[in-house]
């Protein structure tokens, strides 16, 4: 009778310890679900947006509205591609121009992009990360806007210029030429109020 007793009251103890458990994964879910939602809900003040895919953009990369400046290193990744490939130079660079943004190394973001300078994103990566820069810049000042800017297509030129010619600096190509063209039309054009160039 004893022994029936006691794993009966272990059997007990065994279920009201599963039950806390699940209640603790539960509560721990719901206070996730709940940051999440409060860091969405800082990153659209900021930005002045509700889109989505911007939002969600900022999320991957593991941004907040007191870190989301950073997004602006994502052309230089899209600038070391244009060509094919990245350099030991164009990545050192990238790497470099980041941790003066801010990166550090060790960060999600930074890890990212390391990841991003070895093997490419797809083009929608690039356009969707291009939409969360101009909708960055209309949520700052035009000035700010203008001198983000022109940091960026002057980071993005060093990048252009880093791998090749003679020693180890060349002229700017079509193609990149042409990349530093849509970006400044593009987040131009937006901060204008006309529409991004096609």
């Amino acid at each position: 009778m004893a022994d029936r007793e006691r794993i009966g009251e272990r059997g007990r103890r065994q279920e009201e310890e599963h039950f806390r458990k699940r209640e603790q994964e539960r509560l721990e879910a719901l206070q996730r679900i709940e940051s999440e939602a409060r860091a969405r809900r800082g990153l659209a003040e900021a930005l002045g947006t509700d889109d989505r895919t911007v939002l969600d953009t900022l999320r991957d990369f593991g941004l907040t509205s007191e870190t989301v400046t950073r997004l602006f290193v994502v052309p230089l990744v899209q600038m070391a591609w244009v060509d094919g490939s990245v350099s030991g130079r164009e990545r050192q660079l990238v790497l470099e121009l980041a941790e003066a943004r801010g990166v550090e190394a060790g960060s999600v973001m930074h890890e990212q992009l390391a990841a991003m300078l070895a093997e490419r994103p797809q083009d929608a990566f690039f356009e969707r990360s291009l939409g969360a820069v101009r909708a960055l810049a209309r949520s700052i000042t035009p000035a700010q806007a203008a001198e983000a800017l022109r940091t960026l297509l002057a980071d993005c030129q060093a990048i252009a210029r880093a791998s090749g010619g003679l020693l180890g600096i060349r002229a700017i190509t079509a193609e990149e030429q042409s990349l530093l063209r849509q970006l400044e039309d593009e987040i131009l054009g937006d901060l204008r109020g006309g529409a991004p160039a096609a």
